[in-house]
């Protein structure tokens, strides 16, 4: 007896059926670990649909949590930004930041001093209005200036007091490239979150003492692995990149980074991404204590637009 002839379509079937079950479990676990945390791949930037987001918008809290903002260039003040000044600061202390980021220069004579470059420095205390060159002032010559002829220039010894006097205070730097001269000037390195540009700084930072080195990034792909490999504990990262990548923000908010990121005074936008994919926003007129903003420029809660810059 032959044995019994087998239908030949049947054969054909399981073996198309095998390969289809095949491909369908490879993207399956292609898209399965490309949203685990950690794991860079085509789809780091893209927002899975399947993490649970909760909206901060819905929860009044962040609105006054001091560890959600950070005044930018010491804050703003009567409707100016980027002074870095005495009293920008003060009034930023007043309205509930904790979180304080100066902008860092280095004088010619080798003291720490707070200014987003020296050409704007020069221009805005009246004295070079013309002023084309990027040139370091002494300590004594930077001293005796006035921002706006209004403002109170402010140096490494004013930094000192206002951390010894707000034992909760912590400096977020900006522009600072020498970090042994930093290291010396405010020696309190668990209050000192440095920024720092590329990875080439962020190992001369930590080399230097920074504890805190907060790496300054373009592109969150891009620098993913690097973050992830060599325990970057802060980053800073641009609003517009934010919107461009943030699958990459949130997949590195759970694994522990700290995320700031530059600038917006978006009531709606910042309650959209605080702690899901930012831990706390660069801004300038938040008020901390009523959880508003101070001044008209900023888009209001029901505008539903997004009022952010890249600019630091």
């Amino acid at each position: 007896m032959y044995p019994s002839t087998p239908n030949k379509g049947q054969p054909y079937r399981i073996e198309v059926l095998s390969l289809l079950l095949s491909l369908t479990v490879g993207v399956w676990a292609l898209q399965f670990f490309n949203d685990e945390p950690g794991a860079a791949g085509p789809g780091i930037c893209s927002d899975s649909s399947k993490r649970e987001r909760r909206l901060a918008l819905h929860d009044t809290h962040w609105r006054t949590d001091h560890r959600a903002f950070i005044a930018h260039a010491g804050g703003g003040i009567n409707g100016v930004t980027y002074t870095n000044s005495l009293e920008a600061i003060t009034s930023s202390i007043a309205r509930g930041y904790r979180l304080i980021e100066l902008d860092l220069l280095v004088s010619s004579d080798g003291y720490i001093v707070a200014a987003h470059d020296w050409k704007t420095f020069r221009q805005r205390t009246g004295r070079e209005v013309l002023a084309a060159e990027d040139q370091a002032l002494s300590l004594s010559d930077f001293r005796a200036r006035k921002i706006d002829d209004l403002f109170t220039p402010v140096d490494e010894q004013m930094i000192r007091g206002l951390l010894l006097q707000h034992p909760d205070l912590i400096i977020v730097t900006d522009k600072i490239t020498d970090f042994p001269t930093l290291a010396r000037a405010l020696p309190l390195p668990e209050r000192l979150v440095v920024e720092v540009f590329s990875p080439k700084d962020f190992v001369a930072a930590k080399l230097a003492g920074i504890t805190h080195p907060m790496l300054s990034v373009g592109d969150l792909a891009g620098s993913f692995d690097f973050i992830r490999s060599n325990a970057v504990g802060h980053l800073a990262v641009s609003t517009r990149e934010l919107l461009r990548c943030p699958g990459a923000a949130a997949r590195l908010i759970e694994s522990g980074v700290v995320v700031f990121s530059f600038t917006s005074n978006d009531a709606d936008f910042m309650a959209k991404y605080l702690r899901s994919h930012v831990s706390a926003f660069y801004t300038d007129f938040w008020n901390v204590s009523t959880g508003r903003c101070d001044h008209g420029s900023c888009a209001p809660p029901t505008a539903g637009k997004t009022s952010t810059t890249g600019a630091q």
